[in-house]
């Protein structure tokens, strides 16, 4: 029996339904329904100080901490951090930020955040924003001790890829006047 793609539409409706669990480790990609397991000590250390540090630096914009974002028809993928653009301010001065119903879509984003062991899972991740014109992504390959930031889709891909050296500060590129330590080292 082969079985059709899952799109993000039906994942959209069987969790409205009930028929599906919208947990933290769930995940689309090319039409298949993965579950990750949570994630460990140093991957969730890592997340707290990157999220706190993002949420200082562009506090206009909105940190997601492994929230689901529609990046194509068949792909929800779930950044351990994504930064939400803000789409306009309202009359009184505060942010208001981009209604949507559901997972936000892909343009939304303004960097994508993948931290995980190897670097191999997380570079498909990143080939999948890069598709959907997310301009910038960073993997953090803890048990690799290695990470890249991925930058200027066209084609379907990044056309930069940069290393991230550890405790060093990186300015995302929606903010390039302000700097960032992305990861370090974990402790042994």
């Amino acid at each position: 029996m082969v079985r059709a793609p899952v799109t993000v539409e039906q994942v959209r409706d069987l969790v409205a339904s009930g028929r599906l669990r919208s947990g933290a480790g769930l995940e689309l990609v090319a039409g298949v329904l993965l579950a990750a397991p949570p994630p460990g000590a140093a991957v969730v250390a890592l997340v707290t100080e990157l999220a706190a540090a993002l949420d200082r630096l562009l506090p206009d914009h909105r940190v997601a901490v492994r929230e689901a974002v529609a990046v194509g028809e068949r792909d929800l993928l779930r950044p351990e951090v994504a930064l939400v653009r803000p789409l306009w301010t309202g009359g009184d001065g505060a942010w208001t930020r981009r209604a949507t119903a559901g997972y936000p879509p892909a343009d939304a984003l303004a960097l994508a955040v993948f931290v995980g062991e190897s670097e191999a899972p997380l570079r498909w991740r990143a080939t999948r924003c890069a598709r959907a014109g997310v301009p910038e992504a960073w993997t953090i390959a803890l048990g690799d001790a290695s990470a890249s930031r991925w930058r200027c889709p066209a084609q379907g891909r990044y056309q930069r890829r940069d290393p991230l050296p550890p405790g060093e500060p990186v300015a995302p590129d929606v903010a390039p006047d302000r700097f960032v330590v992305a990861w370090r080292r974990p402790a042994r």
